[in-house]
């Protein structure tokens, strides 16, 4: 799972409108009362929110993995330049290209992420925030534990749709 976190972090640090972004793992640093934000705006914060597994065969599981990635912009300098369309347009700019980015992006192990939702949200201090959620899929092989030496072994195993039609998995 940190390996999906880097890649997505890497991928938005070497482009090239984004670059200049905070780029931070989500870590409630949004999550104030005040209008007083341990970050640099703007700022892109990405969350692995949630994994859920299914039981394939000896161990094997399936996850569904949903990836949010905040984009966080401070409004307050739009309220007084006077060009709030412009400010419009360059945030709508800014999500495309998140967007652009990262649905159908593959990592190793990893079905590429697709776009699930979208939503926005305003917080104190003219703080705008845009959130997409992204999911993709993993297997995860089983890891068992080798009694002789204390060394995990890593089992893997390949199910095809044809092999898969053949087993039924226990409750």
């Amino acid at each position: 799972m940190n390996s999906l976190f880097i890649k997505i972090r890497e991928r938005i640090k070497n482009d090239a409108v984004l670059n200049d972004f905070y780029i931070d793992e989500n870590y409630g640093q949004l999550d104030t009362e005040t209008d007083f934000y341990p970050v640099t705006f703007p700022c892109i914060l990405l969350d692995i929110a949630q994994i859920e597994w299914d039981n394939l065969v000896h161990g094997t599981q399936m996850g569904t993995c949903s990836v949010k990635v905040s984009l966080a912009i401070d409004c307050k300098d739009e309220e007084f330049d006077g060009s709030f369309d412009e400010c419009i347009k360059k945030r709508e700019a800014y999500l495309n290209r998140m967007h652009r980015l990262l649905h159908n992006f593959s990592v190793e192990n990893y079905t590429p992420l697709i776009r699930k939702s979208f939503q926005t949200l305003s917080l104190p201090g003219s703080i705008k925030v845009y959130e997409y959620t992204f999911t993709c899929t993993l297997k995860e092989a089983a890891t068992a534990l080798d009694k002789t030496f204390g060394e995990p072994l890593s089992i893997s195993i390949e199910v095809t749709d044809e092999a898969a039609k053949r087993f039924v998995l226990p409750d």
